[in-house]
């Protein structure tokens, strides 16, 4: 039997995980978390990610939300965020296979998609 999955969005709880996926990326991710000024002003308590092609950090706060400001891609690309939650959701789902005993085959496609096929035996 199998199944297909495609992931629109994703909520970073898993802080770990999120530490993970942002080495894979290039990007540096605070070891504990704490107040961030966001430009507008606000504090936000949470995990820095810090890609080196943006200007501010996006702040995750282990809730769920990222907190960011790209300024329409002025001080960020959103792809550079994109590709770490598509790291993070695939470090997620590989966790969790393998703790059940899943084996995990991990590929990109020829659009960047990444495709993880979980086989059991």
């Amino acid at each position: 039997m199998s199944h297909t999955t495609t992931v629109k969005s994703v909520d970073v709880t898993n802080i770990n995980a999120l530490k993970l996926a942002a080495a894979t990326v290039g990007a540096e991710c605070s070891q504990s978390a704490s107040e961030h000024r966001m430009f507008d002003g606000t504090l936000v308590t949470g995990y820095a990610v810090k890609f080196k092609t943006w200007n501010y950090p996006v702040v995750f706060d282990g809730a769920g939300k990222a907190h960011y400001d790209n300024y329409g891609e002025t001080w960020g690309k959103q792809d550079c965020l994109d590709h770490l939650l598509q790291n993070y959701a695939a470090t997620v789902t590989r966790e969790q296979a393998e703790m059940l005993g899943y084996t995990v085959d991990q590929t990109v496609d020829e659009k960047g998609d990444m495709v993880q096929t979980i086989t059991s035996y």
